[in-house]
Parts: structure tokens; C-alpha cells; sequence
């Protein structure tokens, strides 16, 4: 029997799992001196988008693609802003970065059609 993937749930995982990456960067952000609080409140909010999405894919919502492509773009946009105005070469955080967002929009362009074809 060839089962196939439920991207709906994988997606889910992803987003579970992108929220507490981002608590544990929180986390590492207390115990560095001199940050401006306002990195904190980003740093939370960000948090709390991952959650949200999560969730959104737990019930299958149709909103939940839409909102995850919204988010990833903006993240992806600004990650590359942000190289290109330290006019850095890539480092291997980058590339991970850059993997990681390819990685989540394969994911949810996967869920998408997974719902086009049951609908």
C-alpha cells in the first residue's frame, strides 16, 4: 500500500517546529546584554505568527496557504534585504536560512495541491 503524505500535517510540524526554534533564539536573546526591546517584541511576535499558522493547518484551514506564502515571502524579503545591506558574502547561516524558506514553500506548495486534489 503506497500512502501518501498528508502535507497538511508535515506542515503543521514545520510551523510547531519554527516557533519553538524562534523561543529558543528568545531565550538566547536574554542573555545577551544591550538589545534593544523592540527585538524582543519582534522576536515574540514572530513566535506567535509560527504558532498561529500551525494551527491554521491543524484545522485545514483555506486561509492557512495564503497566510504561510504571505509570511514566508516577507521573511524571505527581508532575510535577503538584510544580506544585501551588510554587503556580506554568504555565510552558512545564510545558506541555511535560504534552505530552510525553500524548504517550508515546497512544503506549502505541496499542502495546496494535496488540497486542490481532494476539494
Amino acid at each position: 500500500m503506497n500512502k501518501q503524505k498528508d502535507y497538511w500535517v508535515i506542515c503543521k510540524r514545520n510551523f510547531f517546529a519554527m516557533a519553538i526554534l524562534t523561543a529558543l533564539a528568545f531565550l538566547f536573546l536574554l542573555t545577551v546584554p544591550s538589545i534593544p526591546i523592540f527585538v524582543f517584541a519582534i522576536v515574540i511576535i514572530v513566535a506567535i505568527i509560527w504558532i498561529v499558522l500551525g494551527y491554521m493547518f491543524n484545522k485545514k484551514s483555506p486561509k492557512a496557504i495564503e497566510a504561510a506564502y504571505i509570511f514566508l515571502a516577507l521573511g524571505l524579503l527581508l532575510n535577503l534585504a538584510n544580506t544585501f545591506m551588510n554587503l556580506s558574502a554568504f555565510s552558512i547561516s545564510d545558506v541555511l536560512a535560504y534552505l530552510i524558506y525553500a524548504y517550508l514553500f515546497d512544503c506549502v506548495r505541496r499542502a495546496q495541491k494535496q488540497s486542490a486534489t481532494l476539494a
